[in-house]
């Protein structure tokens, strides 16, 4: 579920519907009318906001709770209907008018797109599934046509002679005719070709240029309000941590930070000893959509403001060109939330000037601590950055986030002419002059279970009679049973942080189920771990590799490093590395009963096939 908190949408609260009237100046109560009684309270909008993230999506069979968006085709589709909605939604005070005129674009009726909102709004992106059970009989057109169909629209219409719909028809039933088939009617082709992505068919008919048109214009990156464009990217810290127990240095740390563009807030960060990954941006995002007051309380900051919250709206987010924000699994979550993403061109480094600007600040920041290594040589002169370091990983986040709350948030930003927060809170929660946007998209407890769940890295096997076996690990659960045998692969899904245990996709029951190794003894190891393990054991000979070896070969080089921690810096690196790792298990641990039950989708059974046909054309 995504509910809106902003001027004019309808809330629940106390059992009751109530309407957002206005937010108070400085952000910290809702004004709300009873739909009823028209009585008027206000509500202190953290209190509101926990609700919402505390709320799970009602259960009645006729919904949809969640679909696995790993079935390309439906993606697609979700894809475009999601795109038709934001025309609508980019403007906020749209009415029927501009409802119909997105639906004539799109040769639809008004009422499918006022449709589709109502169920956007109940159960975020998985409401944009298509209910095909719910539309009678099956589409009567063999598979042999189908394919013909999809060949030709591939082969023929999109391409550069840009042929018309009319000719296309003719060489489709030109083709039916000659191998002995029955030929569609014309409205069939021409349904098939209204339902084909408006940019892929612009970029393969009319050239790359063309097709810009369809994409949001990023101009110098500046954002008309926030969440509208959010930076990611990484850098390495300009100083030395130490470990937990010695407090010997163990080497520079890395951040990935999501920055709002029209405040300059920090949206999220993710501070780690690891190379940047998939599962650092992924991280960064996570902070930037859940409120941040258990983080504050976290690090004895629960007094502080850090109000920047929730899903980007009809967005960029703008990224470098690294193969982190290209993995499957980020693509996957950024299309079925509607985000779109926008890579920084080469050779062009005014397109990540804002955040660059941010890292140059924080590296200017940590300038001030012991054990910093400046930003060059000259800076360092005869410092010794590694004599001085004296700050742990954890004690270095506490004072990154207490920085940016006390400080970089609340200091005049010379690009804005007020401080972050001011931009943020002037825009969100309004001022004398204007009433405030509010929050666009945010998530409810579920579907914040669903997003962490999308988020982990995908792996796909068959299930054999011994179990599923990842990385050499074999995992077992009795709801496995149905499927040993198979040729088919199914989805599970890997948290990096705790191999111990991994997540089915049940394609029956549409949801997850944890499923643990199946070795009890096992212990709760990182991917990165078990890596380190695998790759000693291959360089002691070993070619067939059991679980009784990388139980043993873990224990002696975990052994290896406690021996070694005060001496040898990689030992003690990787061990500050297990430290973090343990203290993210943990917290997991505390949601894991919640999403052991969470329900997470409903997909079409077998008897109720998709009747209606769609190609889908993917931008190569």
């Amino acid at each position: 579920m995504i509910v809106s908190l902003k001027p004019g949408e309808i809330v629940n609260y106390n059992k009751r519907e109530y309407v957002i009237e206005d937010f108070s100046m400085n952000g910290k109560n809702i004004i709300l009318r009873d739909l009823i009684t028209k009585k008027q309270i206000v509500v202190e909008t953290s209190e509101l906001i926990e609700e919402v993230y505390g709320s799970g999506v009602e259960e009645k069979s006729s919904r949809k709770n969640f679909f696995l968006f790993d079935d390309e085709k439906l993606l697609e589709v979700v894809k475009k209907r999601k795109q038709i909605i934001d025309e609508v939604l980019s403007n906020p005070n749209y009415g029927r008018k501009d409802v119909e005129e997105v639906a004539k674009k799109y040769g639809i009726n008004y009422s499918t797109i006022y449709r589709w909102l109502k169920k956007y709004r109940e159960l975020g992106p998985s409401g944009l599934v298509p209910d095909y059970h719910k539309k009678g009989p099956r589409s009567k057109l063999s598979e042999e046509v189908k394919k013909i169909i999809e060949n030709e629209i591939k082969t023929y219409y999109l391409t550069t002679q840009k042929p018309k719909v009319k000719d296309l028809y003719l060489r489709i039933k030109e083709k039916c005719i000659d191998a002995g088939l029955k030929s569609p009617h014309y409205n069939t082709v021409l349904k098939v070709v209204n339902s084909l992505n408006p940019e892929v068919v612009v970029k393969k008919r009319e050239g790359k240029r063309k097709a810009l048109a369809y994409r949001p214009v990023l101009g110098s990156l500046e954002a008309k309000r926030p969440f509208e464009i959010i930076q990611i990217d990484h850098t390495k810290l300009d100083v030395i941590v130490v470990d937990e127990i010695y407090r010997k240095p163990i080497g520079r740390p890395w951040i990935t930070v999501a920055l709002d563009v029209y405040s300059r807030m920090v949206y999220g960060f993710y501070l780690s000893l690891d190379a940047p990954s998939f599962f650092s941006v992924a991280q960064a995002l996570l902070m930037g959509i859940e409120p941040k007051n258990y983080y504050l309380e976290k690090w004895g900051l629960k007094d502080e403001e850090w109000p920047i919250l929730g899903l980007p709206k009809g967005i960029v987010i703008h990224t470098d060109n690294a193969k982190e924000f290209r993995s499957k699994e980020m693509q996957s979550f950024l299309t079925l939330y509607g985000i779109h993403q926008e890579f920084r061109p080469k050779a062009t480094p005014h397109y990540g000037g804002h955040i660059e600007r941010f890292f140059k600040t924080l590296n200017e920041e940590l300038h001030k601590l012991p054990g910093t290594t400046f930003s060059n040589v000259q800076q360092k002169g005869d410092y010794n950055s590694e004599k001085f370091a004296s700050m742990t990983l954890s004690e270095l986040e506490k004072y990154i986030a207490s920085w940016i709350v006390k400080v970089y948030h609340k200091k005049l930003h010379g690009g804005l002419g007020m401080s972050p927060l001011e931009a943020f809170k002037k825009a969100v929660f309004g001022d004398e002059n204007r009433k405030g946007i509010g929050y666009p998209e945010l998530p409810s407890k579920d579907e914040l279970e669903k997003i962490r769940i999308s988020l982990l890295y995908t792996e796909e096997r068959t299930v054999q009679r011994y179990g599923v076996r990842i990385d050499h690990v074999t995992y077992w659960s009795e709801v496995l049973i149905p499927f040993v045998g198979t040729d088919v692969k199914f989805t599970f899904k890997v948290d990096p942080r705790d191999i111990s245990s991994i997540y089915f996709f049940h394609p029956d029951h549409k949801e997850y189920y944890r499923i643990p190794c199946k070795n009890p003894t096992f212990p709760p190891m990182t991917r990165w771990e078990l890596r380190e393990v695998i790759k000693y054991l291959k360089r002691k000979g070993k070619s067939e590799i059991t679980e009784f070896d990388i139980i043993s070969a873990y224990k002696f080089l975990e052994k290896l490093k406690k021996e070694s921690q005060e001496k040898t810096k990689k030992a003690r690196l990787s061990l500050a590395k297990k430290r973090k790792y343990d203290e993210e298990r943990q917290k997991e641990v505390e949601g894991q009963k919640r999403r052991e039950n969470l329900k997470l989708s409903t997909l079409p059974k077998d008897s109720e096939k998709i009747e209606e046909f769609e190609v889908v054309i993917y931008d190569d």
